[in-house]
């Protein structure tokens, strides 16, 4: 059983496949991964337009791997997130 919502999973999925499309390096997205990802980001109640964001300003810059969820999470997205709602 997954810990996250749907529409969670659902955005994982996407910023997997988008992740895939930007950068060759990335880990196909198996179901037990696409779980744990999901989860994680749950906890932190982002939206998948923040990871979308995440996403794209990971690789807006150079990198030496590929992203992983921490980097959405931690320094991309949920920095996003506080931006939205005006939290510095």
């Amino acid at each position: 059983m997954i810990n996250a919502s749907p529409d969670t999973v659902r955005a994982i999925t996407k910023t997997f496949q988008l992740a895939g499309i930007l950068d060759d390096r990335c880990a196909q997205p198996d179901k037990a991964r696409i779980a744990a990802w999901a989860e994680q980001v749950e906890r932190h109640k982002l939206h998948e337009s923040d990871l979308l964001d995440g996403l794209q300003a990971f690789y807006d810059s150079p990198s030496e791997r590929a992203i992983q969820i921490g980097d959405l999470i931690h320094h991309e997205a949920r920095a996003l997130e506080r931006k939205r709602k005006g939290i510095k």
